[in-house]
């Protein structure tokens, strides 16, 4: 069963990568002039629903098939559980993302990047705690 773990890890690598490349775009499309926003507003749209989408639900769909089987998941350790309170936060930062794209496709305007630069940090500290309570967990930590 290899080969889930391995599918869970790419679904990981698109769904971050997808969410911290949008995080970072959001922030540089709330400087912009209005007919900029609007083509980086669909650049943004193809990125959520092709990389980020797809990347979540591969990583979901694995990570459910691995916590059923009860063999791959060390269940007992505190840095796992630390693992999928981190995970949980992302899911919020991945809906929060969402949200603050369709704002600025539907009301497009300039204003400051400060809270997309946050979120931003977020996921990557949130990325950063999950890698780190892995390593943890399978170390035997």
């Amino acid at each position: 069963m290899v080969w889930i773990r391995i599918v869970h890890v790419l679904g990981i690598i698109f769904w971050m990568g997808g969410l911290l490349i949008l995080s970072r775009m959001l922030a540089y499309h709330v400087k912009e002039e209005l007919p900029i926003q609007d083509r980086l507003g669909r650049i943004e749209k193809r990125l959520y629903w092709g990389v980020a989408i797809p990347g979540l639900l591969l990583a979901l769909i694995t990570g459910i098939w691995m916590l059923i089987d009860l063999q791959m998941v060390p269940l007992k350790n505190p840095a796992f559980h630390i693992k999928l309170t981190a995970v949980t936060g992302l899911i919020v930062l991945h809906f929060i993302v969402q949200k603050m794209l369709y704002a600025l496709i539907h009301k497009p305007e300039k204003q400051p990047a400060g809270k997309y630069k946050l979120v931003h940090t977020a996921l990557g500290a949130l990325l950063v705690t999950v890698l780190i309570s892995i390593y943890l967990v399978y170390r035997g930590g």
